[in-house]
């Protein structure tokens, strides 16, 4: 049901959702880890080719992710070596999703998996705060290769 709803409000082909809770594409992997007990429910919703098509001049990013309990927005881009564009495609798609699902920023945080950052830390971090003061969402995270984001219990 999930899904379905959020497959109407961003009005797209049933073929973009499903209910996984990871994305792997070239080396580089995202999984989103319940507690054992857990039988909370998450929209995979793949983005770059599916919700946004190819033609689309919008930078995108490759998934989003919903959390169907909370209504909590990961918006997932597993990139190369550029965390700038990394970082443009998972703004780019947010500001394309807002007015479409009317989210909050507390509601939102971005990921970008490399396979190796040529950033310096100091350049991550200007990145990391640059994604919260302009109210993107609560964070932006930025990991080498593979995360498995582990969920706080609401």
């Amino acid at each position: 049901m999930c899904c379905e709803n959020l497959r109407r409000a961003l009005g797209a082909s049933a073929t973009c959702f499903d209910e996984k809770t990871s994305a792997e594409e070239n080396g580089r992997k995202f999984t989103i880890q319940r507690s054992k007990m857990s039988k909370e429910t998450f929209c995979r919703v793949k983005v770059d080719g599916c919700v946004i098509l190819e033609s689309a001049t919008v930078e995108r990013c490759d998934y989003l992710f919903y959390r169907c309990k909370t209504q909590d927005l990961y918006f997932v881009e597993l990139k190369g070596k550029d965390v700038k564009k990394g970082y443009e495609q998972v703004v780019k798609t947010i500001e394309y999703f807002q007015p479409k699902l009317k989210f909050t920023q507390k509601q939102v945080s971005g990921f970008i998996m490399v396979s190796r950052s040529p950033l310096s830390s100091t350049e991550l971090q200007v990145l990391k705060t640059k994604f919260r003061k302009e109210k993107y969402g609560k964070d932006l995270q930025i990991h080498s290769r593979e995360w498995v984001h582990k969920l706080d219990v609401p």
